[in-house]
């Protein structure tokens, strides 16, 4: 398998370059118009990557997009994508693993195995239980009379053969929607795999299918499901099933290129991790709730609402009012925050009533925090709006500290 091209958010890759043919070209074009034209911007001949960041995978192409706040050579590409997988992990989208070969394992697999090797052990988990089993409507001839029969076709069927019923009945299998969603997601993994060990892994997982039908699986597919206490076990592997089908194109001519992309936004990811790292923190100290994006109406009209939802909100002890926390994934072009970050956050205290507010950003150079003031409002009150960077790397690796060390700036 050749290696994968390595990218970072915002840059342009043009035809040519890295092994991006014009065939692989018009395959991501393709692809990105599909899904509304938000993974990058075409070019004349080039592809400019936009916030989101992960792996696509075109043909035998793979190719990595990687985060990025600032970039001083390519070793950086190294540190990025363990950071990317680091973050993916702690974030709960990659199952973690062990010490000792992991870091060896991690060099040299790439992005797309990695989410394709986490799906294989939630699904193998789940079939090593037993897949979930439910009742559905079913129709067909049965050696005895069950449910509902259907007088007309039973004639029409079964006038020599005296032995069979043809009847409405309940069944109770494992053709159901959780279990078809699986087999969708295995087979398409079975195509996309550029290494034999995927492609192992997929064909003994698919024999635990073989009962199972073949539906079309769409979005609709995944809103359908209601989770209980048989399926929950499900609920990690449907949610990377749904990245790998919901984002498969399959391409059937002759010398074809299939895309899957499994990508999300780095300013969400971003949030999710800060977030997580600042719950973890808290949790230790036990008088300090936090809490993520949490929605508040602040405006209605004629049954029409509308909400707030920051991404943040921390409540000290003693404190009614939160602390509010707004991650931003970026590197500011001015010193100070924009009018419009300090008009988000200014909201954001007005309807929670908090009297301080943090804009969080990744620290990329030796810039300094800054302290701020919003102007008195007509009680009197003055809310305070920082600026605070955050170094998310120690030693080369993310830190693990890095919610403590929020929680003491509080």
């Amino acid at each position: 398998m050749r290696d994968p091209l390595q990218v970072f958010e915002h840059d342009v890759v043009r035809v040519g370059e890295g092994g991006l043919t014009p065939g692989h070209f018009d395959a991501l074009v393709k692809f990105n118009q599909r899904h509304g034209d938000r993974f990058f911007t075409v070019r004349h001949k080039a592809l400019r990557f936009g916030s989101y960041v992960g792996v696509l995978q075109i043909g035998r192409l793979t190719i990595e997009v990687l985060p990025k706040t600032d970039r001083k050579g390519i070793e950086d590409k190294n540190l990025w994508r363990n950071a990317l997988v680091g973050m993916l992990r702690y974030c709960g989208y990659l199952k973690a693993r062990l010490p000792t070969w992991a870091e060896l394992h991690l060099q040299r697999t790439s992005l797309l195995d990695l989410y394709l090797e986490a799906f294989f052990s939630e699904a193998d988990e789940i079939v090593r239980h037993g897949l979930a089993k439910r009742y559905r409507r079913s129709r067909g001839d049965l050696a005895s009379l069950k449910g509902r029969l259907v007088f007309g076709e039973h004639i029409a069927r079964n006038l020599v053969h005296k032995e069979r019923f043809y009847a409405d009945h309940d069944k109770y299998d494992s053709d159901n929607d959780f279990n078809r969603i699986l087999k969708r997601a295995t087979a398409i993994t079975s195509v996309v795999a550029t290494t034999s060990t995927i492609r192992s892994q997929a064909a003994y997982l698919s024999h635990f299918f073989e009962t199972v039908s073949d539906e079309p699986i769409v979005e609709a597919s995944f809103d359908r499901l209601r989770y209980d206490r048989k399926t929950e076990r499900y609920r990690r592997a449907i949610a990377l099933a749904r990245l790998i089908i919901l984002n498969y194109q399959p391409d059937v001519r002759a010398g074809g290129r299939n895309v899957l992309a499994i990508l999300c936004d780095m300013s969400d990811l971003f949030e999710q991790y800060v977030f997580r790292r600042v719950r973890q923190a808290a949790a230790k100290k036990h008088d300090i709730e936090v809490r993520g994006q949490k929605s508040h109406p602040f405006w209605r009209s004629d049954g029409v609402a509308r909400h707030i939802r920051p991404d943040i909100e921390v409540r000290l002890a003693g404190c009614v009012a939160p602390v509010v926390l707004d991650t931003k994934w970026k590197v500011p072009k001015e010193p100070y925050p924009s009018d419009g970050d300090l008009k988000q956050m200014f909201a954001y205290g007005e309807r929670l009533r908090a009297s301080r507010s943090l804009l969080v950003y990744p620290r990329t150079d030796d810039r300094q925090d800054i302290v701020g003031l919003f102007e008195e409002t007509d009680q009197g009150q003055t809310r305070r709006c920082d600026m605070l960077f955050i170094d998310l790397f120690e030693g080369g690796r993310l830190r693990p500290d890095l919610g403590d060390t929020i929680l003491a700036r509080l």
